[in-house]
């Protein structure tokens, strides 16, 4: 492997591993807590997954899909699959109480007040857990982009 071939990979893989580290500390120069801040963020997050899915994900499956279907009954199945997936998220959305999945979003300081020293302790261990399960996540993740590269 020349340097001209690993560079691009390297900091391919380099931007995808700090752009999680750089939407955090976005957050962090926020003054104080903000629901229009908290919807713009979901808002802008949402969108960019939906772009994915139009753009990226929904074509590749077609793609793959007419390797074995051919073309119409392809079409067919990518579509199915879509929209069946939005079925699926709309009957887990049913099926968990709304205590557990609000709907409204509630003020963001009313969510800071009140908390029990071991609701806090609870939520920095939630947040450590799901901190070392993303950088789990992100080194294979990061080997198979340097690779495929």
């Amino acid at each position: 492997m020349t340097f001209a071939k690993v560079m691009p990979a390297f900091v391919v893989t380099l931007v995808a591993g700090l752009s999680t580290g750089i939407g955090g500390l976005l957050s962090m120069f926020q003054k104080r807590s903000s629901s229009k801040f908290l919807c713009l963020s979901l808002g802008f997050s949402a969108g960019v997954m939906i772009y994915l899915s139009f753009m990226e994900i929904l074509p590749e499956g077609l793609f793959y899909l007419q390797k074995y279907y051919g073309g119409r009954q392809a079409q067919l199945y990518n579509i199915l699959a879509f929209f069946g997936g939005i079925g699926v998220i709309a009957i887990i959305d049913r099926l968990v109480p709304s205590a557990d999945n609000p709907h409204e979003i509630p003020n963001v300081l009313e969510l800071q007040k009140g908390l029990t020293t071991q609701q806090n302790s609870h939520l920095m261990r939630t947040g450590i857990l799901s901190a070392l399960a993303i950088t789990i996540h992100n080194i294979p993740e990061g080997l198979v982009t340097f690779t495929s590269y």
